[in-house]
C-alpha cells in the first residue's frame, strides 16, 4: 500500500507537474506550474483528501487560471483555511454540494460563468478573454447551463 501524501511530501512537486500536464492536456489550458509560495503551502498542508485533493485544487485552479502559473489567489480557501489554522480539514465549501459531496468539473464552470455574468458589467468578448475560451464556446456553455446574457 502506498503511503498518504502527507508522508511522502517529497512526492509533491513531481505530482503537480504531473497533473497540471494531464489538466492541460483535458481542459486544453497552459498552466505549467506553480508559484513557489504556492508549493511551500502545499508542502506543509497535511493533504487529508490524498492526491485526489490535490488533483481536485489543481484543477478547479487551472479553470479559472488567468497566466501560466497558479499564484496564491488561485487558492482561496486552501490559503485562507492554512493561514486561520494552520491545516485544512477540506478543500473548502465552495467545491462541497449541499449534499457534502464534491462538485464536478461541469458544476464547477457553470458556478463561475454564472458568477461572472452576474458580478461584473463586462461585455462576451471580456468574460470570453477573463475564462480563456473563444465566443462560440462561451455561446455553447451558456446554452448547456441555460445561462441568459443580456449585454452584447
Amino acid at each position: 500500500m502506498i503511503p498518504p501524501l502527507r508522508e511522502r511530501r517529497e512526492d509533491i512537486p513531481p505530482l503537480v507537474e504531473y497533473l497540471l500536464k494531464k489538466i492541460n492536456r483535458d481542459l486544453h489550458k497552459s498552466v505549467i506550474g506553480v508559484s513557489d509560495e504556492v508549493m511551500d503551502i502545499f508542502l506543509k498542508y497535511p493533504w487529508p483528501g490524498n492526491i485526489r485533493e490535490l488533483e481536485n485544487l489543481l484543477v478547479r485552479a487551472t479553470v479559472v487560471a488567468h497566466g501560466h502559473t497558479l499564484e496564491r489567489e488561485s487558492f482561496p480557501d486552501l490559503i485562507e483555511d492554512v493561514k486561520n489554522k494552520g491545516a485544512k480539514e477540506e478543500i473548502g465549501e465552495d467545491n462541497l454540494a449541499d449534499s457534502g459531496r464534491f462538485l464536478t468539473l461541469d458544476e464547477v464552470e457553470e458556478m463561475q460563468i454564472r458568477k461572472i455574468v452576474s458580478n461584473s458589467d463586462k461585455n462576451k468578448g471580456e468574460i470570453c478573454e477573463i475564462l480563456g475560451i473563444s465566443r462560440p464556446t462561451f455561446e455553447r456553455k451558456l446554452e448547456k447551463y441555460g445561462i441568459t446574457f443580456e449585454r452584447t
